[in-house]
């Protein structure tokens, strides 16, 4: 039984050891020349294993978009903001199942435990953006009595169609599709968000 505590014991240490290295390495600069070789390996990777890579872009094209990507890389970046620049490029070779996992936090099982009982609120709605405006299709929560139709106009003070040009360029779709109208599952546009505190007293809307 001793053992087993040991094991038990050790077992909880080195997952906390492994979250904070995780933790650690997503907070940290990877130097210039190492993101090059990154997206150099990416794209290997992707002419390796990808039966169609050039189905939807020409190859002059998507090289052209790796060659400009690298050229822009002239400091050190942190795994997420890296996530920002190969993205875009990988979401242009228009396949809809063919995205990078943006680069997460970690949470002990004591930080999860914290979070049991709360809701977070961006993940509860589902919405409708059409062009560079965004509205609430589904409430099911009943929130606050916001109705279906309502328009979010800010989120924390900055205005909505900020965050979606800065994302639309982040998503994978088949084919020429225009992203002008998208209907974004709450955890979909919350994940892109990155788990920030989505609702404070500067976030405004109104119905329709």
């Amino acid at each position: 039984m001793k053992n087993y505590s040991l094991i038990f014991l050790l077992a909880i240490l080195s997952s906390c050891a492994s979250i904070k290295r995780h933790n650690e390495q997503r907070a940290s600069c990877i130097p210039p020349e190492q993101l090059k070789e990154d997206v150099d390996y990416a794209y290997a990777k992707l002419k390796q294993m990808h039966p169609q890579l050039y189905w939807y872009i020409p190859k002059q094209e998507l090289e052209r978009k790796f060659d400009s990507l690298k050229q822009t890389l002239n400091e050190p970046l942190t795994p997420l903001q890296f996530y920002f620049k190969l993205q875009p490029v990988i979401a242009g070779i228009r396949e809809g199942h063919l995205s990078l996992r943006i680069p997460r936090k970690k949470f002990t099982k004591k930080e999860i435990k914290k979070f049991e009982h709360q809701k977070g609120l961006f993940s509860r709605f589902q919405y409708y953006v059409d062009g560079d405006r965004m509205y609430i299709v589904q409430n099911p929560d009943s929130i606050e009595n916001i109705k279906p139709g309502t328009e979010i106009l800010s989120i924390n003070q900055v205005p909505v169609s900020d965050y979606i040009k800065k994302y639309r360029g982040l998503i994978s779709s088949d084919g020429i599709i225009l992203l002008s109208s998208l209907i974004f599952k709450g955890p979909f546009f919350y994940f892109l968000y990155r788990g920030k505190r989505t609702y404070q007293p500067g976030n405004t809307y109104h119905s329709l």
